[in-house]
């Protein structure tokens, strides 16, 4: 492993980079080894108007992260005999729906292979506490009656079978933790506070306004929305406490206190002298239950991706197996997360959309002794992209053409006509030069960038030739 004083001097400035380019407030990252947090950092602001530092003890919204707390949940009840995660959720609540012989079990939502494509439980629920009317359909969605009227209308809505599809489905999680409440007992909240955090000492961790309403350490959510001069600005939201919310992402924590649950991961499910799930359990939560495309950066790395219960991984990030959740809530994105063999576990949270997940990956390649930026794969697209990015101009500049990036995708801007046209990539590799654009009528137009002998950037579409003139 890297010293830390070499992988601070190496990291930070990245960080501080990423930031400023993603227009993030503040952010905060813990990195874990065996079970010792061996870096831990805030950046940024956790309150832009009073000027208050975001430390990596400030509560924030974790999003899809609760995602695992409420499979380990299903695990704990599943391993009491209390439910069989094979059973039909029907066993367990009012949830009609499905196709006949084939009937929609507890494993198939926390897998997300029920067949049941997003329904909007969540956007409905967040779409109240945006900063902007997002003009949702006024649909009754504040009782357990409700939620299962909403959802059990929705049978033309299903056309595969469980196990044929991976549709991320925030509405089955939100099931399961009814059946949580359904078979012990108790409130889901209540039960993970005694069964989860209690044990693994994340006492201000919860899903409760309450959680949060006497701390002094909590950070205001943001929306990125444009400002009087269309630059994108933090504005204050609010965080969406509702019992819909929940199970699939209504958890409110810290990095220094979410690496605890990392270590527990790690160790086979212990902590301390608790030990909360049975190690075979906690490897079957991390186990490839559906294999191929989940719509995820991990799918970037190594030969196969996949996602378990409330987990995601890939079979190989320089040689190992990485396990993760991404979140993204109102005001929140984050990325909990470890690599087994290593032992080597991560947790990072941003107060807005944006956040750069992706220099978790770097602070992972850095610690392993490897160069983020030509070992990487997000970063070797990305650097390649930078370069080809710029105002160009063809001949004495009668034409002229910019091309930018976009989330991730390049796109060709035209002054005349005015137009932006997604530029896609010929191929998977890093540094691809030919794309093309689509025509309204189907037709692939060729865009082919090319670097000269002086390494000055030239391309072409259609009859023109452009070359770069500046950033």
């Amino acid at each position: 492993m890297l010293d830390i004083d070499t992988f601070i001097e190496k990291f930070e400035p990245r960080v501080s980079a990423a930031m400023t380019k993603n227009d993030v407030p503040g952010m905060a990252i813990a990195l874990v080894l065996d079970d010792q947090v061996i870096y831990s950092r805030g950046f940024g602001s956790r309150n832009v108007k009073k000027f208050l530092p975001f430390t990596p003890d400030t509560l924030n919204g974790f999003g899809s992260c609760t995602k695992s707390f409420t499979c380990l949940a299903i695990m704990q009840l599943y391993s009491q005999g209390k439910l069989d995660i094979h059973d039909p959720v029907s066993k367990y609540i009012p949830f009609k729906l499905g196709l006949k012989d084939y009937p929609i079990t507890i494993h198939h939502f926390m897998t997300h292979t029920s067949g049941i494509p997003n329904l909007g439980s969540a956007e409905l629920v967040i779409g109240q506490n945006y900063p902007i009317n997002l003009k949702f359909p006024s649909v009754p969605f504040s009782s357990w009656e409700d939620f299962y009227t909403h959802f059990n209308l929705a049978q033309d809505e299903i056309l595969f079978k469980p196990q044929e599809y991976f549709f991320y489905f925030n509405g089955g999680y939100t099931a399961l933790g009814h059946i949580i409440t359904r078979v012990s007992g108790m409130r889901y909240e209540d039960y993970v506070r005694k069964h989860i955090l209690d044990p693994l000492d994340m006492n201000r961790s919860g899903f409760l306004e309450s959680c949060i309403s006497k701390d002094d350490n909590v950070s205001v959510p943001y929306e990125m929305l444009p400002g009087k001069n269309g630059k994108p600005t933090p504005t204050p939201a609010e965080f969406p406490f509702n019992q819909f919310i929940f199970a699939p992402g209504g958890l409110i924590s810290s990095v220094n206190e979410m690496a605890n649950y990392i270590m527990m991961m790690m160790n086979g499910g212990q902590f301390g002298e608790n030990q909360l799930l049975d190690e075979d359990k906690i490897n079957e939560m991390t186990k490839m239950h559906h294999v191929g495309q989940i719509h995820s950066i991990l799918s970037a790395f190594g030969d196969q991706s996949g996602y378990g219960y409330g987990w995601a991984m890939c079979d190989n990030f320089f040689g190992n197996t990485l396990i993760q959740h991404a979140g993204g809530i109102t005001g929140g994105t984050s990325l909990i997360g470890f690599i087994k063999e290593l032992k080597l576990g991560f947790t990072a949270i941003g107060n807005t959309a944006g956040f750069p997940v992706h220099e978790v990956y770097a602070a992972l390649a850095l610690l392993q002794g490897k160069d983020p930026d030509r070992e990487v794969p997000f970063f070797l697209r990305d650097n390649h992209y930078n370069k080809l990015c710029g105002n160009y101009k063809n001949y004495k500049g009668i034409g002229k053409g910019k091309i930018v990036n976009k989330l991730g995708v390049l796109h060709l801007e035209t002054p005349v006509p005015t137009a932006s046209y997604p530029l896609f990539p010929s191929s998977d590799a890093h540094e691809v030069l030919d794309f093309y654009i689509l025509t309204p009528t189907g037709v692939k137009m060729p865009v082919v960038f090319r670097f000269d002998d002086s390494d000055k950037v030239h391309f072409t579409f259609e009859r023109n030739s452009y070359h770069k003139v500046g950033e």
